[in-house]
Order: C-alpha cells, then structure tokens, then sequence
C-alpha cells in the first residue's frame, strides 16, 4: 500500500506542468519589429563574439567587458520612418549573472559622466533598470538598461528635438518592459 502511494505521487509529479522556460537563443533576446513604437530592424541580427565590436561606446574599456565575463552579443539597429529616427536594441551574454550586473553598474556610471546632459528616470516592472535621456543641442535619446539572468539588455531611441513628431520616454520604457517580459528567466540554449 505504502508503495502505491509513493508511486502515485511520483506518476503525479512527473506529469505536472513543468516551470522551466524554453532556452531562448541571443539574436531572440532582442526586439522585433514595432516592440518600440514604429520602429523596425534594419537587418537580422547576429552573434558577434568579439569584445571590440559589442562596446557600446568609445568610453566603455574592452579589458573590462572581458574581466566581467563576456561571451557575445548582438546588436539590431533599429529605423523610424514616421519618427525620422534611429533606435538600438542589445544583449549582451556574460559567464555569470554577477558580470552582468557589474556591467550594468560601468555603463551606467559611465553615461553619467561621460553623457551629454545626462537625466535619470524610474522604469517600473523591470527590477534594478536604469532608464535615462542624454541630450545635446542637435539630438536627444532615451534608453533603458537591465540585466536578466546572465544577460545586460539595452533599448533606446534617439531623435532630433525639433522634429514635428518624436519618440518619447514613455515609448522607450514600454518597449523595454515588453523584452523584458519576453525574456525573463529564459536560460541560455
């Protein structure tokens, strides 16, 4: 009887739903077309594996994007016809969750100093993102940055100020919480 019951409750569990989510690959860990308002890629994006040609700015050192555990990354530029604008979206792979955080915390210290009139803002719904614009007198951008699991994510949009119809913060935050929510807790395949 004793072993019924054991049985049963393995045959149970065995055919309970299981909680993992699939593994997503790295070119699926970035937007798709009009995740960020009317914006679309440019061209399908691919794995670059190669430190210097994933660092987001002159500003950030490769020596340190490798001390924090990089493996590859892929970045889709994005177009605007209605907007007139450019957009970016990125992932970033790291050995271990830790070197992702600690990336995040460099990039973000480094638009803080190195940034044009940089200005943070609040991004709900996505733990520890960093939102924030950086202007200067012929463009302006907003993006936003997090890290999931092994992963840095970045989503942004940059426009010219004085164009008739731009891209706002709010439209930026969305497209974020959006990937955000398409990729948390998906593991590496």
């Amino acid at each position: 009887m004793g072993a019924a019951i054991v049985l049963a409750a393995a045959c149970a569990a065995s055919a309970a739903p299981s909680k993992t989510k699939a593994p997503l690959s790295l070119t699926a860990r970035v937007l798709r077309a009009n995740e960020l308002k009317d914006f679309k890629p440019a061209a399908r994006p691919t794995v670059i594996k190669d430190a210097r040609k994933c660092a987001p700015s002159r500003y950030v050192s490769i020596i340190v994007l490798r001390e924090h555990g990089f493996v590859a990354c892929v970045r889709e530029a994005l177009a605007s016809k209605s907007f007139r604008s450019t957009g970016l979206s990125t992932v970033t792979q790291f050995r271990t969750a830790r070197g992702a955080r600690e990336e995040l915390a460099t990039q973000v210290e480094i638009a803080k100093s190195k940034g044009s009139n940089y200005v943070g803002f609040r991004v709900r719904a996505i733990p520890h993102a960093h939102g924030y614009r950086l202007s200067s007198p012929g463009s302006r951008g907003y993006n936003v940055m997090f890290s999931d699991g092994p992963f840095l994510y970045l989503v942004g949009g940059g426009f010219h100020p004085a164009g008739k119809k731009h891209l706002t913060r709010f439209d930026v935050i969305r497209a974020a919480k959006r990937l955000y929510g398409r990729v948390h807790g998906h593991p590496v395949p």
